[in-house]
């Protein structure tokens, strides 16, 4: 058992070694034209960026402290998860009650959520990363020696918000300081939310073991001692993150682009620009949009090149994606020793040829593709309102005890590991440009999630063990549109701690409503004898978000443009002479 539980602690750890070794851009340039697309393009995605500054990489020991903490910290989440339905059913008989309290306190811990993390996100834009990092496990060390010190019911319910608050603040700026390093790959995005899902699994499994274990042995005083050591460990083990916000990056603190309902501006796209506080000046911008942007292309001979130039134009543009929306393209030729004139728009055969390539259907931009990420998000997020409730459904319909609900929790851990781990390496190994994972991923996960609230749901024990496979999902399933929707901010200016503020504000926002209504509809349910009906409700929003995501279109999921081959000198058009080279 020990083996297995430090394999389950270590594995998401070194699936993250990959990803803290930055490749070396000239090398793959170098590389012969006979080597994979994926190498070429990603060498030209790192210098359309730029290299980050060496202080700020992806570093081993940053992520191991990152995740180290974040998997203490939801060890301690999941032992006092297991304790409080304990001392609940001590102060009442009622089942319903039982219900309504712990889904109510989750809720708590939800609108506190709601209403500090806008604060907190741009707290964090303002004086860095590493501040927040030290201090959530540091708050909730003490809330748990509170408890240790003075085990009273409402400091048992305080603590309890207060895990719950701080644990998923901690696991939101895991995906900000992902963000900062990695905002313009949204493949590696996706993969270490895979990764963070495959911790938060693993920890849930050995928490839920190990709590069921100290509490049918010792009793809930033995667990509350348990979840003080862990948390103070954790407070140390964060002292290994490392800051990831260049101080450059940073901007001053606004209070009114931080009140709990800013993250109404992810549906109102035209305030974008202006609640970022980056939009350039328009001076700038008309500048910037005049100049050529050479960039070396890992297609082309040494002798003859194309280079990409910006202009300002009307019409569409003549290759779909975010970094193309509402320009055109202008090509140059240049020759060894010789450089043709820019022209304002391709010759024919190169527009036919552009055009032909090119995704169907139209292309969104930034601001048309975020409302509509964001209510899939929305969608998604419903499922987190089931909570802890759960442990309270498994009671009384299927007569589950402490130990048949520990062995439960324990095999979902292990399913959401697997899940996120498999979510980590699809994403490692896919194709930089022309893929469909984000889609397939976002449909598959929800519908997923959908198939196993309908299993568990069900009055029979084995079918609802059956559910546990299906359960990789859940922890993982927003882990395309988190990055789609990063890589779609980053490319509308918006900083990342306040994209994910707003992100992360809006599920706490559907998360406070769904706890609520959770608890309503099983009370309901229980009333007029379906018991299933709250796991109904949320089945079908899943459904829907699966729905939202084949609605859009591929090009909208890729965010990249398509790669176009140089024409062949062979193919010019009947048109051209000895004084025009072929385009």
């Amino acid at each position: 058992m020990a083996a297995l539980l430090l394999l389950l602690f270590l594995q998401p750890l070194l699936a993250l070694q990959p990803l803290c070794v930055k490749p070396h851009v000239p090398a793959l340039l170098r590389a012969p034209a006979a080597a994979p697309l994926c190498r070429r393009a990603a060498a030209v995605r790192l210098l359309e960026r730029g290299a980050a500054p060496s202080l700020y990489a992806p570093h081993k020991r940053h992520f191991s402290g990152l995740y180290g903490t974040l998997f203490l910290l939801i060890l301690v989440q999941a032992v006092s998860a297991q304790a409080l339905p304990i001392v609940l059913q001590e102060l009442t008989s009622s089942p319903q009650q039982v219900a309504e309290m712990i889904a109510s306190i989750a809720a708590g811990s939800a609108l506190l959520e709601f209403l500090l993390l806008p604060i907190t996100a741009a707290v964090s834009d303002t004086f860095g990363r590493r501040p927040i990092l030290l201090i959530l496990p540091l708050v909730v060390s003490l809330g748990r020696f509170a408890v240790v010190f003075s085990p009273t019911l409402p400091l048992v319910v305080i603590s309890r918000l207060v895990v719950g608050m701080l644990t998923n603040y901690f696991y939101i700026f895991v995906g900000v300081t992902s963000a900062d390093l990695f905002k313009e790959d949204e493949r590696a995005m996706a993969s270490l939310e895979g990764k963070g899902a495959a911790c938060w699994g693993a920890a849930h499994a050995c928490g839920m073991l190990v709590g069921g274990a100290v509490l049918t042995s010792s009793g809930v005083r033995a667990a509350d001692i348990l979840c003080a050591a862990l948390a103070l460990l954790g407070a140390l083990v964060a002292l290994l993150t490392r800051e990831t916000l260049p101080p450059d990056a940073r901007a001053s603190f606004v209070i009114r682009h931080s009140h709990p309902l800013a993250f109404a501006r992810l549906f109102r796209p035209r305030h974008l620009y202006g609640a970022s506080g980056l939009a350039p000046p328009s001076g700038e911008a008309e500048a910037a949009g005049d100049e050529a942007e050479e960039l070396p292309l890992p297609w082309g001979e040494e002798a003859e090149r194309l280079t990409l130039a910006w202009g300002e134009a009307e019409g569409p543009p003549l290759l779909r994606g975010d970094p193309l929306a509402g320009r055109t393209l202008v090509w140059r030729e240049e020759a060894a020793g010789v450089s043709g004139e820019e022209t304002e728009s391709p010759s024919a055969p190169t527009a036919e040829a552009a055009a032909s390539l090119a995704p169907r259907g139209a292309p969104m931009s930034p601001q048309q593709l975020i409302p509509r990420l964001a209510l899939i998000l929305a969608l998604q997020t419903v499922h987190d309102g089931e909570g802890d409730l759960w442990q309270v459904y498994s009671t009384n319909t299927r007569g589950w005890g402490t130990k048949l609900i520990s062995i439960y929790g324990a095999l979902v851990g292990v399913a959401s590991t697997a899940g996120g781990l498999l979510t980590g390496l699809s994403w490692s190994n896919s194709p930089p440009a022309h893929s469909c994972l984000c889609r397939k991923h976002t449909f598959l996960w929800s519908s997923s999630t959908a198939i196993s609230l309908m299993l568990f749901m069900s009055r029979s024990t084995s079918v609802a063990f059956a559910s546990i496979p299906f359960t990789a999902a859940e922890d993982c399933m927003s882990a395309a549109v988190t990055a789609r929707l990063c890589r779609a901010g980053a490319s509308a200016g918006i900083r990342q701690g306040q994209l994910a503020g707003d992100c992360h504000n809006l599920a706490a926002c559907v998360r406070v409503m769904g706890l609520y209504l959770f608890g309503k509809l099983y009370s309901l349910g229980l009333r007029v004898g379906v018991p299933q009906l709250a796991y109904l409700v949320c089945a079908a929003t899943q459904l829907l978000a699966a729905a939202g995501a084949m609605s859009l279109a591929l090009v909208d999921w890729n965010g990249i443009p398509p790669v176009i081959d140089a024409p062949s000198p062979s193919s010019g058009s009947a048109g051209d002479t000895e004084d025009d080279p072929p385009r």
